[in-house]
């Protein structure tokens, strides 16, 4: 077997020796037997193997494995060991081993009964990556008297062997022992991970110089017998480490037991990680008073699951900290303030002189019990003005996010996120500075996000009266924020001004604007606002909203008149989306009445324009108008870029376009209606004279050039595409699906246009008014889609015309 190179063994139930015991000779002096080329040991669910190597006495030969590079056992369950010392010595290019789920393994490399002489250090020169996971057993690496040298060692990994209190077990007090003494080196160790293992203390003073000097991340989690931040604990590492840390750059995943953790001690290694993980008797991560510059590279702070922590920094701790760029806090539910600044001074003369803060991500969640991020007013002592991302999300006793006189110096502030914050009543708290201040303005110049997530107590974004500007916000998501709150957004001199005896008496909107307080924002969600009457309030001038493309509302129940005043038609000029769902009181979309003032004038007629191109309308039982418009006859109204119409579940609605809105949709290519109580897709009139009088001059065309889809299901009042005598133009028509509408009793109906009005006698003018299209040869290719309607023999015999190809087929509208 001298050329074997690999040996894999699994699922073997009974196997209890990978090789059987060698006597040695006559002469009783110790053999060696070797596998030179053996490179690869593979053991996979052997439940019986006791031993790969069995030694720990004189009258066996040593077996040698000199080329072995990989070891991998897996579920051994009764394996005790994995090498004697003598086998170990061969071990010079072992690279990698990984022992998993051996219950009964006590020590890798087993101590012998009567150890070779001479051993005085045991080297494992290749050996870069040890995993030991999962050997509830397992008390140390070695028990063996000798020194062990791993100087390629890179990756240590130990996990959840709870009995290990040490790497190698020392011949003296054993109880007592640091994990890392003096009979180990590790001069090339990079990352350290150690988890739910028996440690009491990570190393003592005696560990070899030149040992651990290259790490560069240690994770410790769950260890409860660890006592590093006792006092003798804490000195000892401190004088074990100080020589050897000095190239240290990450630490991370920490697992502490006691009440805070010593860091005050170690001001002279290069820290830029710490994570701390479910630390149950944890209360402060660092107690003061501290070197100025201890902790100068640190730059990320991440503490979760820590349920007695009371705060992160006390106010004489905030110096070394402010390097500091990233900070994460997570699920402490005894967590209250996150700087603590009472007992802070502002010296006379100093006010200007404040710290300036590197931070610039904070993270909050599920922080229960958090009152203050802030508990004071921070400035003149610290600012945060590098701050460019906030996200806070569950933190139920919150009431405020930042101080006025604070909020004021966000200047880079680009991300503001708040979520599941029940008690949060202001974003920016009024302050005793904001009080005497004259200042009526707040701005965010960098902020481009900003949302707010089911916050039900939010009263407004800014406690007192002053105007927010966001001149570079571009999203804004308002979802589920404040029970009390009725207006979105109004103009400063509206909500100053005393209301009219007739008018509601309306409370402070989320946001008091002027002309410039969005004036880039692009999209705006408004979702789950309950109380919410109105959106905008009072005449909102110049840049404001004016850039806007992309609206969504759903769940305002208290929406009752319009979405868009006319004030507003004219401001959102280029909005191309809008959605709006399950809204229960709304009656209209856009309110266009009165709509002259400063509108462009073409002959007498007023012409409005817009940039939408789709428009989605759901669950709007109350809606009656989409276009509210009074002066029919001076107005028109130009949507010619829209492209797709969806409305859906609307009972109220009787039609979906006015005359002057339907003449212009040169641009549209799909329109969907269901389950609404239309009668007419086109009003044929809304009760005004003037559209009255249009309808007995003559016949209307509307010309859809674009078109390639109409959908119309269960619309059971559906009568005629419009009731007055009219010609639909459908040059690109591809699909109709009609399903469920049975009001309609015929399809198509051939008009003469040289034929009088109806009713005077000439053609028929009762299929006329009860025919869903009114066509000419204008009329172009057509694919029906039907579910068995009872007209659609009807219209295979009203159309005769040889420029008409209709195809009759069965469709759902799911598959289309």
């Amino acid at each position: 077997m001298k050329n074997l190179e690999s040996v894999c063994v699994k699922d073997c139930s009974i196997l209890t020796r990978l090789s059987a015991p060698l006597s040695l000779d006559s002469d009783n002096k110790l053999k060696w037997m070797s596998l030179p080329e053996l490179k690869e040991v593979i053991l996979h669910r052997l439940p019986q193997l006791t031993h790969v190597v069995e030694g720990g006495s004189r009258s066996h030969r040593v077996l040698g494995f000199p080329s072995l590079t990989r070891v991998e056992v897996f579920r051994c369950e009764r394996l005790m060991d994995m090498f004697p010392t003598a086998t170990a010595r061969t071990l010079s290019k072992l690279e990698e081993v990984s022992i998993e789920y051996c219950d009964s393994m006590r020590e890798m490399i087993a101590k012998e009964e009567s150890e070779g002489e001479g051993i005085d250090e045991l080297t494992f020169p290749r050996l870069s990556s040890l995993k030991l996971y999962d050997l509830m057993n397992l008390i140390c690496f070695s028990s063996a008297s000798c020194s062990f040298d791993f100087p390629s060692l890179e990756g240590l990994s130990i996990r959840r062997c709870h009995k290990m209190e040490a790497f190698i077990l020392p011949i003296a007090h054993p109880e007592t022992a640091a994990f890392f003494n003096e009979k180990v080196e590790l001069p090339k160790l990079v990352k350290l991970e150690i988890d739910r293992i028996g440690l009491k203390e990570l190393l003592n003073t005696q560990i070899p110089p030149g040992s651990l000097r290259n790490l560069r991340q240690l994770v410790m989690f769950s260890c409860p017998k660890f006592q590093a931040s006792t006092t003798n604990a804490a000195h000892r590492a401190k004088r074990a480490m100080k020589n050897q840390a000095g190239r240290m750059k990450t630490v991370s995943n920490i697992k502490f037991s006691h009440h805070y953790f010593g860091l005050r001690r170690f001001h002279s290694l290069a820290w830029r990680n710490w994570r701390f993980q479910a630390l149950d008797k944890l209360k402060m991560i660092c107690h003061g008073p501290v070197v100025p510059h201890a902790f100068s590279k640190l730059t990320e702070i991440k503490v979760e699951g820590c349920n007695k922590l009371e705060h992160v920094f006390k106010s004489d701790i905030l110096q070394p900290f402010v390097n500091l760029e990233k900070l994460t806090i997570s699920d402490c539910k005894s967590l209250s303030v996150i700087y603590d600044l009472q007992g802070l001074v502002v010296n006379p003369g100093m006010e200007n002189a404040a710290i300036t803060a590197q931070l610039e991500e904070l993270n909050l969640s599920g922080l229960s019990g958090l009152k203050h991020i802030w508990n004071r007013d921070p400035t003149g002592i610290f600012s945060f003005q590098n701050l460019a991302s906030v996200h806070v999300a569950g933190c139920e006793s919150l009431t405020y996010l930042f101080p006025a006189s604070l909020a004021e110096s966000l200047l880079k502030l680009k991300n503001l996120t708040i979520q599941t914050s029940s008690q949060l009543e202001v974003v920016v708290a009024e302050d005793e500075v904001d009080k005497v201040s004259s200042k009526r303005i707040l701005v965010f110049p960098q902020m481009t996000h900003l949302e707010l997530v089911e916050l039900w107590e939010l009263k407004s974004f800014h406690s007192g009266r002053r105007i927010s500007q966001f001149p570079m916000l571009r999203e804004l998501t308002v979802d589920g924020a404040g029970h009390q709150v009725e207006v979105l957004a109004s103009d400063f001199g509206s909500i100053s001004a005393p209301p009219e005896k007739s008018s509601p008496v309306l409370q402070q909107p989320l946001f008091l604007v002027d002309k410039v307080s969005f004036p880039r924002l692009e999209e705006l969600i408004i979702s789950d606002m309950k109380n919410l009457v109105t959106i905008w309030c009072g005449q909102i001038t110049g840049d404001c909203f004016r850039v806007l493309k992309e609206i969504t509302v759903e769940g305002c129940d208290a929406l009752v008149t319009c979405l868009f005043p006319p004030c507003m038609v004219r401001t959102l000029q280029k909005l191309e989306e809008l959605e709006v769902n399950s809204c229960p009181s709304l009656e209209a979309i856009y309110d266009m009445r009165g709509l002259t003032q400063d509108s462009r004038d073409y002959s007498d007629h007023v012409v409005v324009g817009t940039q939408l191109r789709e428009l989605r309308l759901s669950d709007l039982p109350k809606l009656e108008h989409i276009w509210n418009i009074a002066d029919t006859g001076r107005i028109f109204i130009s949507f010619h870029n829209l492209d797709s119409v969806y409305v859906e579940e609307c009972a109220s609605l009787k039609y979906i376009f006015p005359p002057s809105v339907a003449k212009a949709l040169y641009n549209l290519d799909g329109l969907m209606i269901e389950s609404c109580g239309v009668e007419e897709i086109v009003a044929a009139a809304a009760g005004q004279e003037g559209e009255i009088a249009a309808a007995a001059a003559g016949t209307a065309e509307f010309v859809f050039p674009r078109a390639t889809y109409l959908m119309l299901s269960e619309l059971p009042r559906l009568k005629s595409f419009c009731q007055r005598r009219h010609i639909f133009k459908w040059a690109s028509l591809e699909l109709l699906y009609i399903e469920s509408c049975e009001g309609i009793q015929n399809l198509f109906c051939e008009i003469d246009l040289f034929q009088g009005p109806p009713g005077n006698g000439m053609g028929s003018p009762n299929s006329q008014q009860t025919a869903l299209f009114l066509v000419d040869k204008a009329w172009a290719r057509l694919i029906v889609i039907n579910e068995g309607s009872a007209w659609v023999d009807k219209a295979r015999q009203q159309i005769k015309l040889d420029s008409y190809r209709l195809e009759f087929a069965r469709a759902r509208l799911g598959s289309l």
